[in-house]
């Protein structure tokens, strides 16, 4: 059950992150890049500390990794400024269920304990399920069909981010393993954004500005935090849709802060509650496995 305790940290992370975007509005591509560039020159200095994996698969999958949240993060930014936040969150929920699958294939051992616990496994699909719909019904926005056809890539993209990451942790390790796993998909996610900045679409002067770096320093260290405590839910937790399952609190956690700060809030607080519910179901019968 250790992996509760990391998933639980990078909500509160990946929360922090979203607020702190909200607030600088940074357009995607330009996010992307610091998303990218800067965990990696903050986290140089401590290579020499590193013990980093030597297997080339690591590095494979990482690479692999780097490219979905180079496309995925960038589109995901692009469609909050075109269809809003609210339509967004609402869709990207069914990631969750396609990680749960995905995985199955992946880990066979862990398949075959579900198929010999058939009342569990249903269990735990049901807990996933409701933990979806009360996600889909949190926010009280419309969906459209152009949000729908514009994120709908985006989900299958991001559905293959867990599966991938829980891959890496059979090559790598405890914290070093960790360590490697941030800077190398940061790395990625830098090298995967070159060509826009090659070709205009990022206007460096944008980039390089005082103000722009300063907000890009925080993004990246929020960043590190969360892929850190993302990649040890990952290497414990049997199935990746665990994680993602308790990840998704972040919306929790952003609705708190908009009470407790006073400002404008459309999370539907009924739906909050029975995800709550379903995400501990989820984790009681996680521990049965």
């Amino acid at each position: 059950m250790l992996w509760i305790p990391y998933a639980l940290a990078a909500s509160f992370t990946i929360t922090a992150f979203g607020q702190a975007n909200a607030h600088f509005k940074l357009p995607g591509p330009l996010l992307n890049i610091y998303r990218g560039a800067t965990p990696v020159l903050m986290m140089l200095p401590f290579a020499p500390l590193i013990d980093f994996p030597t297997a080339w698969q690591f590095y494979a999958l990482t690479a692999v990794n780097g490219f979905i949240v180079s496309f995925s993060d960038a589109r995901i930014f692009d469609a909050t400024a075109k269809f809003g936040n609210g339509q967004v969150q609402r869709l990207l929920p069914l990631v969750l269920i396609l990680v749960f699958f995905v995985w199955l294939p992946l880990d066979m051992d862990h398949t075959a304990k579900l198929l010999a616990h058939p009342l569990l496994t249903a269990g735990i699909i049901a807990a996933l399920i409701i933990a979806w719909v009360s996600l889909f019904f949190m926010t009280r926005t419309r969906i459209t069909l152009d949000a729908l056809y514009y994120v709908l890539p985006v989900i299958f993209a991001t559905a293959l981010i867990d599966p991938v990451n829980k891959l890496t942790t059979r090559y790598s390790h405890g914290l070093s393993g960790a360590a490697s796993y941030t800077l190398f998909v940061s790395l990625w996610v830098f090298v995967f954004m070159l060509p826009r900045l090659a070709i205009g679409r990022i206007q460096a002067s944008n980039m390089l500005s005082l103000r722009t770096a300063g907000y890009g320093t925080i993004i990246g260290v929020f960043v590190i935090a969360s892929s850190l405590t993302k990649n040890h839910a990952m290497s414990y937790a049997p199935n990746p849709a665990f994680v993602s399952a308790i990840i998704f609190c972040a919306g929790i956690w952003a609705t708190i802060y908009a009470r407790v700060r006073g400002l404008p809030d459309e999370h539907n607080v009924p739906a909050a509650i029975v995800f709550i519910f379903s995400t501990i179901a989820l984790m009681l019968l996680a521990r049965m496995i």
